[in-house]
């Protein structure tokens, strides 16, 4: 039932992104063809196509997060909640299918604005120089560090990806908690919101300050520290912090849209 739920919700939300991304692809592109021919007496188009693509790639990301908040609330929160829950599924697959779809999402934008960019960029410096630099970057790195470069890369791939998931859990808990509320949900999730950001930058710093400290008092010990056992620590903390506010986050939705549900 959760690949059902999950290719119900790809379906409903690509109707709203595929357009958005090839708009932005094409508006990439025809700045990239009008680009080197824009002189003095012709930068009036150049320049209008730049302001519509700029326009255009802000507002995918923020039709991401709009389209993320309406369809969990819509969905689960509104008149369609009451159909949503007669279906012989359990209250966790509808937050997994939404939450896993918006993830998708939001990581396809990201891909999407880095092509669209690289297009335009593309005009000035040929991909192949593009790729050339990122291929030097990765030497580099491998030359100072060795294999942790793999290490390095899975971890960040791995924090971008929980934060990701942290990210979309913290707006999902806040309209939960802001629809235990009879009356000014919209305002009380906001403030919810607000609240759930406060404590997690406290927890957050606390964590930081302790791990900063570890990594001074070592001093004593050592005659460096490594900058790159600094970045794991760094990464794991993120890493760490991230998966539990987020099995933290995930319960307390599953646990409200199950046992608390006001569809009213």
């Amino acid at each position: 039932m959760l690949g059902k739920l999950m290719k119900y919700e790809i379906k409903a939300t690509a109707r709203t992104f595929l357009p958005l991304y090839i708009v932005l692809l094409v508006f990439a592109l025809v700045n990239r063809l009008i680009g080197p021919l824009s002189q003095d007496s012709i930068r009036f188009p150049n320049i209008i196509s730049m302001s519509l693509y700029v326009i255009i790639l802000i507002g995918m990301f923020v039709m991401t997060f709009i389209v993320m908040i309406s369809r969990f609330y819509k969905n689960l929160l509104s008149d369609e909640g009451y159909l949503m829950f007669t279906l012989p599924t359990k209250t966790w697959h509808h937050i997994t299918s939404k939450l896993t779809v918006s993830v998708m999402w939001i990581t396809i934008s990201i891909i999407t604005a880095i092509a669209s960019i690289m297009i335009i960029a593309s005009r000035e410096v040929p991909p192949s120089e593009i790729f050339n630099a990122i291929k030097l970057a990765w030497h580099e790195l491998y030359r100072s560090i060795g294999s942790s470069a793999y290490l390095v890369v899975a971890e960040i791939l791995i924090a971008s990806i929980l934060s990701m998931i942290f990210s979309v859990l913290t707006i999902y808990t806040s309209i939960a908690l802001g629809h235990l509320f009879t009356r000014h949900k919209i305002l009380a999730s906001f403030g919810a919101y607000l609240l759930l950001t406060t404590i997690t930058q406290i927890i957050a710093a606390i964590a930081t300050t302790i791990m900063f400290k570890t990594s001074i008092n070592r001093l004593q010990y050592i005659e460096v520290t490594p900058l790159d056992s600094l970045f794991h620590n760094l990464m794991w903390l993120v890493i760490i912090l991230s998966a539990i506010m987020s099995t933290l986050y995930f319960v307390i939705t599953n646990v409200i849209l199950t046992e608390r549900l006001n569809l009213e």
